[in-house]
């Protein structure tokens, strides 16, 4: 979720493209992003508030705090 914020424009284009359902968003977001099904479902259920400076950089940190926790 935090690369998709980083490239909002790199994402909006993906769905621009989009001619189709929700599985063609889904695909055309995973071939944007090298992502799998899931990663790309939550990139679509993203809401937009997620794409402001400030979201961004509490996803940076709580994505931090994950990795901190999971690095031995």
């Amino acid at each position: 979720m935090l690369y998709a914020a980083e490239h909002q424009d790199e994402l909006l284009r993906a769905c621009a493209t989009v001619e189709g359902d929700i599985a063609s968003a889904n695909a055309a977001i995973r071939k944007a992003f090298d992502v799998d099904v899931i990663q790309a479902d939550a990139i679509l259920t993203m809401q937009v508030r997620r794409f402001t400076p400030e979201a961004i950089q509490q996803l940076r940190v709580e994505l931090s705090d994950v990795e901190a926790v999971l690095s031995p």
